[in-house]
């Protein structure tokens, strides 16, 4: 049985076994200079002799393994090497790569889920409507392009948060009735402000102008003399 008194003792190039029942394995250590290394020595399935690294030993367990870590593993080893696993060495490699593999796969999946998120956030409704009035501004229209702006943000982002926020590919016909509908009726209410503001203080002639304008907006109707 080995000791850490045994392991500060052990001199270059000799291996010291930590001993274990003929033919499942056992824990040596061999000094390399300063540094004990730790092995699982055992035999493989082509008869060949195999010392299986662990890494290196350390007292307290801080910059390598300690006595009693060291031993875990090697039972750990042994209960595999036993249970018909005897190339131990290519078997562990090949749980590495799978880990890996994994590992790969749950990141590219992350990414990719990441990807999809930025994608549906640029493809909102109201990401679309900033890119358009951003084209505005790219093509020197400043006045229209501060217009959709604020026609965006009053009647679509804070009008309808939900929609606003949700993929524009999603948006049905019902959807977009709803959001006109909302701007139509903002529009007769500011229409039937303007009317009783006219109305107290314009003259009738004028009074009749601005209700055949706001009326039908899209209209352009003769210039107004007065008589």
């Amino acid at each position: 049985m080995v000791t850490i008194k045994g392991l500060r003792a052990l001199k270059p190039g000799v291996w010291l076994s930590d001993g274990g029942a003929r033919g499942a394995g056992t824990l040596v250590f061999r000094r390399s200079g300063e540094i004990v290394r730790i092995y699982f020595r055992h035999t493989q399935a082509d008869g060949s002799r195999y010392a299986l690294p662990l890494g290196h030993f350390d007292e307290e367990g801080y910059d390598g393994l300690s006595l009693a870590e060291a031993r875990s593993k090697a039972a750990e080893l042994s209960k595999l090497y036993l249970s018909g696993v005897k190339n131990l060495r290519e078997h562990l490699e090949a749980e590495e790569a799978a880990r890996q593999a994994a590992e790969e796969a749950r990141k590219a999946a992350q990414e990719a889920a990441l990807a999809e998120a930025r994608a549906q956030r640029q493809s909102t409704l109201i990401a679309l409507c900033n890119a358009y009035a951003h084209a505005l501004e790219q093509q020197s229209k400043r006045k229209s392009a501060g217009n959709a702006r604020s026609v965006f943000k009053v009647h679509v982002e804070q009008a309808h948060p939900d929609l606003a926020r949700a993929p524009a590919r999603d948006m049905t016909p019902r959807d977009m009735a709803t959001i006109i509908r909302r701007v139509r009726e903002a529009q007769r209410a500011k229409s039937a402000r303007l009317e009783c503001c006219v109305a107290t203080f314009a003259p009738p002639m004028r009074w009749r102008f601005v209700r055949r304008t706001t009326a039908q907006p899209m209209r352009r109707w003769p210039p107004l003399r007065w008589r």
